[in-house]
Formats: structure tokens, sequence, C-alpha cells
């Protein structure tokens, strides 16, 4: 694939957004120069991308890491940055992740207002959402690695690790359990609301979302993690540099 080598300048932050798409990167035309904003929590380095009426892709290598909320202005001295059109090719793990604006009976959720004995699940703060844009990026990394499905089936295959989830009980044998698990949360653009409980403990967690088949969405809420503390580790272990 042809690699086009561009300079970064002019960087500046732009607001972190209620509802953001790893797929978000946006690119205009600005004279001879493209404008790009990453609206994500994951710093751009380089992308894929279609150069004026040509088809064929190549890859955009940035001289400086465009960090994570910010924009900036690409030039070349060596192409011409004409009509310059984004390919996404990480398609796995895409959703729609909202952090704050939650709802309840119409109402935005305000976990200052204390109910006694009554858990309240509201938006993270700023720490918070940092460890869930870190936990989320890691596993949009590893759902669009080429290896990951065979860690996956290695990882269930393990009698210990496929006892501490549903897949002990698991009957279907056109698909394994790693399969349609790897299917279910790798599937591209269903809403994911992050929160974190508040006021009286009651649980590990909770995170809303849309319940995924293969032949319709459902909308409800699941309580407790995405996945066990184990998996997080395997997917920390290959998403790091």
């Amino acid at each position: 694939m042809n690699r086009v080598d561009v300079e970064l300048a002019n960087i500046q932050s732009v607001p972190k957004p209620d509802i953001f798409q790893f797929s978000n990167i946006q690119l205009v035309q600005d004279g001879l120069n493209v404008i790009i904003t990453n609206p994500t929590p994951q710093k751009v380095k380089r992308f894929v991308a279609t150069l004026g009426d040509n088809k064929t892709a190549s890859i955009i290598e940035l001289d400086n890491d465009l960090p994570a909320y910010s924009k900036g202005l690409l030039s070349s001295s060596t192409a011409t940055l004409n009509k310059l059109k984004l390919i996404d090719q990480l398609h796995f793990f895409k959703p729609k992740v909202q952090m704050v604006g939650f709802k309840e009976n119409g109402q935005l959720i305000d976990c200052n207002i204390v109910i006694p004995g009554k858990s309240c699940y509201g938006p993270p703060n700023e720490h918070e959402r940092f460890l869930y844009e870190v936990i989320l990026t890691n596993m949009h990394n590893a759902f669009n690695r080429y290896s990951f499905i065979n860690t996956f089936k290695t990882y269930f295959a393990d009698p210990g690790e496929c006892g501490k989830y549903d897949c002990k009980n698991y009957k279907d044998t056109k698909l394994s359990y790693a399969e349609r698990n790897f299917l279910v949360y790798g599937i591209k653009d269903h809403a994911l609301g992050m929160r974190v409980m508040r006021n009286k403990y009651s649980g590990a967690g909770m995170g809303e979302g849309e319940c995924l088949t293969s032949m319709n969405r459902s909308r409800q809420q699941v309580a407790g993690a995405l996945f066990g503390r184990d998996l997080l580790t395997l997917i920390r272990q290959l998403t790091v540099d």
C-alpha cells in the first residue's frame, strides 16, 4: 500500500462530546491542506484514505501524534491532499458510547440528590471517564487485531476460565461460545452508556445498552462488568505496544 507522509501543525483541543464513536475522525479541505478533527479518546498516528479521484487506498502517516479530543492541520510536500477521504478499517467493537446526559423518567439523572437506601447510576467524573476510555480503547483495538479471535477461543477453551462465564451451559454446536461473544461484543453502532454507581453500593457496576443478536436488537439495562477481570487483563496485554 502506498504511503503518504504528512506534517501535522496547529494542534488545538476540541470539546469532549457527550457521545462518541471511534470512527468519528473528520477530514475537511482547507485550501491545499486538510483540517483533521479527532473527537475520540484515542490518539491518531496514521490512517488509511483515498486521495483525489484515485480509488486506491494509501496510508497517511502523520509526523506527530494527533492527541485525543483535538484537531490540527495536515499538509504535505510530497502529495496533493485533495479530496482526502478516510477509509475506516476497524469495524469491530465500534459502539456509540454515551458518557453524559442519562435520563430516568424523562429527567436528567442527578446523583447529588441522595435518596436514602437507593443506588444512583450517574455519569462518570473526569477521572472515571478517563478509566472508561482506556478500557474501551483497548477493547476496540483488541477486537480489530487479526489474532484476537483465536486468542478469544483459546481463553474460553480453558475449563477454569469457562467456568466463570455462561459458556459452561452453552449448547450451540455450530457457533462456539467464543465466536458468539466475539460477534455480539464486536458488532458496530450499538448504544453503550457508561455509568457509575453512587450513594449506595450494591453491585459491581452497570452498563446500559442494546442486547444484540444476529437477528434483532432490543434495548435493556445490563448489570455487571462487560468482561471479567482476567479477560480485561488479556485485552490489555494484547494492546500494549
